[in-house]
């Protein structure tokens, strides 16, 4: 299962109450609709409302996606995975190669790099 795609989706929820700081929380109402989401990307009704409430009404994204590996980082606001990120950007430039799409590669390289200066040039 891509990780990113899990990201994609636990975004996609409407937050129904958000706390940030130490105890940072992100939750989403355990809806049918929600849980069905979740299930499209191999995330079962169990998985999510460990992250939940005891009257399993909710759940957070935020704990959810970091407990069980699927998000690396937050972007924007936004669960992300850097790796299957990287991933895809790594084969993406080897199809561009592959296929003699040079100059496509070429941009790639730069996002490439781009996203290497932000996380070694990161303030601490």
């Amino acid at each position: 299962m891509e990780n990113q795609k899990v990201c994609d989706v636990l975004n996609s929820l409407e937050v129904v109450h958000e706390e940030g700081g130490d105890h940072a929380a992100s939750l989403v109402e355990a809806s049918a609709e929600n849980l069905k989401k979740l299930e499209s990307v191999g995330i079962d009704r169990k998985t999510a409302l460990k992250y939940g409430d005891t009257n399993e009404t909710e759940f957070c994204i935020l704990a959810l996606g970091f407990s069980e590996n699927y998000a690396d980082g937050i972007e924007k606001g936004k669960l992300v995975n850097k790796e299957d990120q990287f991933t895809n950007l790594l084969n993406e430039m080897g199809d561009s190669l592959y296929n003699g799409k040079i100059m496509r590669a070429g941009s790639k390289r730069n996002a490439l790099i781009g996203m290497f200066k932000k996380e070694l040039f990161r303030d601490a």
